[in-house]
């Protein structure tokens, strides 16, 4: 689990801590009568907003996470290609490892998976499950044009300048 602002935590605990030593305080001086008064009107209080945390906590519990927040496990990645000429090689991909748009064939610098090919590949967010959905509208593509996730050791051979200009993306 990470917790994120931790200099900001601290700050918040000794806040409290010294509000509970004052109030600890300000009962001892207020004799043990007023003392049960103050504590049961503190502690109506502090009930209610305990109530109001735990019916947030659940309703937030129950909705369910948007994707890219980071609140959830699964992140769905979108691609969309809508009414255009591509004149090399499109990638529309998630989680993919050493790609060659040159033609050459992929040097060895990382040892064989020891999972498998079939095992996924390892993101760079640390590995999280999610989808790729791919949408092509109206559009020509003049190279290959690759959709996928957990892809490894794409070669693809380099554009032919036959007229049709070089890779990249054109209008």
């Amino acid at each position: 689990m990470t917790v994120r602002g931790g200099k900001r935590w601290w700050i918040v605990w000794a806040a409290l801590g010294l509000l509970m030593f004052a109030l600890g305080g300000f009962l001892t001086r207020a004799g043990l009568r007023e003392a049960d008064q103050w504590a049961s009107v503190v502690g109506v209080f502090v009930n209610v907003a305990g109530l109001v945390v735990a019916v947030y906590s659940v309703v937030r519990a129950r909705r369910p996470s948007q994707p890219g927040t980071g609140d959830g496990p699964v992140q769905t990645v979108r691609h969309t290609i809508r009414d255009s000429e591509v004149q090399g090689p499109a990638l529309l991909v998630r989680d993919v490892q050493r790609v060659s748009l040159t033609g050459a064939s992929l040097p060895a610098t990382a040892p064989a998976d020891p999972a498998g090919p079939d095992t996924p590949a390892v993101s760079a967010e640390g590995g999280v499950p999610g989808d790729v959905k791919n949408r092509v509208e109206g559009s020509t593509f003049h190279g290959p044009l690759i959709m996928g996730r957990d892809l490894r050791g794409i070669v693809l051979s380099p554009p032919s300048s036959g007229g049709r200009g070089r890779g990249g993306a054109g209008a």
